[in-house]
């Protein structure tokens, strides 16, 4: 699930400042905070890049490493 609008509130962004830093249009950031349409990569990125955030953060993924080894 993303969490555009809770990384943008926590950050102190009006969906106009992201706009600007993301390059994305108001009313997408809109329809991504409000689950209606799901972006692609590079709009992902985009918002990553706006809100100085990692994909996982964005996506609400855990920041668990799936690189370790099972031996570790």
């Amino acid at each position: 699930m993303l969490s555009v609008k809770k990384i943008r509130e926590a950050k102190g962004l009006s969906i106009r400042q992201l706009s600007e830093r993301s390059r994305l249009t108001e009313r997408a950031i809109k329809y991504y905070e409000k689950g209606e349409r799901d972006p692609g990569t590079s709009s992902i990125l985009a918002l990553c890049k706006g809100l100085e955030c990692s994909p996982n953060d964005l996506l609400g993924w855990p920041c668990t490493s799936l690189l370790r080894h099972p031996e570790e």
